[in-house]
């Protein structure tokens, strides 16, 4: 019959060490990967050439050459008086959160990779914000502090920055619509206004009216003259 061997039980202070062991070789495999500083050639802001008062316009910070890029702190500095931020308008890279926290003249912006998600490479837009223009001037878009993080948790400063700027000019003022002039009635060249014909009408109605007269008149002297030849001839009649 085979012989059993005794399990003795493993010390409390062993049992801690391997637990410790085990934990420290788990964390090593997770970071490992990731054990590059982040850097990139290049940052920039782009902005339209020119906008005009009223409209809305899109303004982005890329940078160029990143590398191991996990998150980033970053201030966009603009002129108020010219231009003003759209909340809510900020858009990131996919794969991360990002957050927008606007004061009267900057928006700070925040943004982090998540969970075990690789830092960013290459050419990237960073950061795309809506802006509206609000009155005509020359407004001026700047990045002053930028802050980069690497996968490794360590930051470096940015400072060489390409700003843009936007020229805000006044809406062009519409053109009057040219209106048609009333066209008159029977017009044309030398005819008669309705006053005229009115005035015609009565002088042509005044000058029938008298010549009816001079007629009527002129038939009862006839027949006054008739009346009295008859009677002149009747009564020579009666004396013979």
């Amino acid at each position: 019959m085979p012989r059993s061997t005794p399990i003795h039980p493993v010390p409390r202070r062993r049992l801690a060490t391997i637990t410790t062991s085990v934990l420290v070789g788990l964390a090593a495999l997770t970071i490992a990967p990731a054990a590059y500083a982040a850097s990139v050639t290049a940052v920039a802001v782009a902005a339209p050439a020119d906008v005009t008062v009223g409209d809305n316009f899109a303004v982005t910070v890329t940078v160029a050459g990143s590398a191991d890029l996990f998150a980033y702190e970053a201030e966009v500095e603009f002129d108020e008086s010219v231009i003003t931020f759209v909340p809510d308008s900020d858009e990131y890279p996919d794969g991360g959160f990002g957050a927008a926290a606007a004061s009267t003249d900057s928006v700070a912006l925040t943004y982090t990779r998540l969970g075990s998600s690789p830092g960013l490479a290459g050419d990237l837009i960073i950061a795309t914000l809506e802006f509206t223009a609000v009155a005509e001037g020359d407004a001026a878009l700047s990045v002053p502090t930028l802050t980069l993080v690497g996968t490794d948790g360590v930051a470096t400063a940015f400072t060489d920055v390409t700003v843009d700027a936007v020229m805000v000019a006044e809406p062009t003022p519409p053109t009057p619509t040219p209106t048609t002039p009333p066209v008159t009635e029977g017009g044309g060249g030398g005819g008669n206004s309705p006053t005229d014909k009115i005035d015609g009408d009565l002088a042509s109605t005044g000058g029938s009216t008298e010549m009816v007269g001079v007629l009527i008149g002129a038939a009862l002297a006839a027949i006054a003259a008739g009346v009295v030849l008859f009677a002149r001839r009747a009564r020579k009649g009666a004396v013979r």
